[in-house]
């Protein structure tokens, strides 16, 4: 058997068109997430970090197209940990323009 080198074409293989589309779901919507969402970020090194996770996605992604990183033992629970990270900046940060709008009021 030969190796796949396509990590896109080796998640559709051995989990299939439901599991590939849902990761594709997963790591796009992380990742328009963090595009449209790290300039709305007060603390400029939080905005940094969202942006360069959000580069880091995008980076895995494309280079997916030549290498399994997708599938890699220490690329997956990073992925899982990069949009943990990100959502929590996001969360963190909603809620104290919340408090402030709250405060205004």
């Amino acid at each position: 058997a030969l190796p796949i080198y396509n990590g896109h074409i080796y998640v559709l293989l051995k989990s299939g068109i439901v599991a590939y589309i849902g990761l594709l779901w997963f790591m796009l919507s992380v990742l328009t997430r963090s595009v449209r969402s790290w300039r709305h970020i007060p603390d400029a090194y939080m905005r940094a970090i969202v942006l360069a996770f959000a580069l880091t996605f995008m980076g895995v992604l494309i280079v997916s197209i030549v290498e399994p990183y997708i599938m890699q033992l220490p690329w997956t629970p990073l992925i899982g940990i990069i949009a943990g990270i990100n959502e929590t900046v996001f969360r963190q940060f909603s809620n104290q323009r919340s408090m402030a709008v709250a405060q205004i009021s």
